[in-house]
């Protein structure tokens, strides 16, 4: 997933490495690299998506994003449903103050009326049936917070961004 950024100075760029990893980074004047550039990074984002409310994954995700540092997590969508432990994935995202964004999951989870639902085979019946689990263990709040989330987040980065290829980081 991709996150769509807007801003005014020219020389900021995001840039996404061969790992994935989003960094925004501003090019220093007069430093040159073997590429012909060099950049300072301003900020390190971690990107994740899919949580599905699998709160153990994602506990290990962030354990191992911090031993390398971040400053921002952007959790592009998809974040507690189907899991076994959405409530605790969902308060891991906002104790590190994730910048979430809706995922179809979320969308589901939060504007399908069971009742309304007609499985027609054992798995849409089981599926159904998570779908009640997770949202009754979620409360009354968190669907609709998840309903309030915008499905394209365009993050607060108050200079120009633009791609850069991975192969200019060197």
């Amino acid at each position: 997933r991709m996150a769509r950024l807007d801003a005014e100075a020219s020389s900021v760029s995001l840039m996404v490495s061969w790992h994935g990893r989003i960094f925004l980074c501003k090019r220093r004047a007069g430093a040159a690299s073997r590429r012909g550039r060099r950049y300072d990074v301003l900020m390190r984002w971690l990107c994740i998506s899919d949580i599905h409310g699998d709160a153990d994954a994602l506990a290990a995700v962030l354990a191992t994003a911090e031993r390398f540092g971040y400053a921002r997590v952007l959790a592009a969508g998809d974040h507690c449903f189907p899991g076994i432990d959405a409530l605790d994935a969902w308060r891991r995202l906002l104790g590190v103050g994730a910048v979430c964004a809706q995922g179809v999951g979320d969308r589901a989870l939060a504007t399908i009326d069971p009742d309304g639902v007609h499985p027609r085979d054992e798995h849409e019946r089981t599926r159904l049936r998570r779908l009640i689990e997770v949202r009754t263990s979620l409360g009354e709040p968190i669907p609709a917070k998840l309903k309030a989330l915008s499905p394209a987040v365009r993050l607060p980065i108050p200079m120009k961004t633009g791609p850069l290829h991975g192969s200019e980081l060197l």
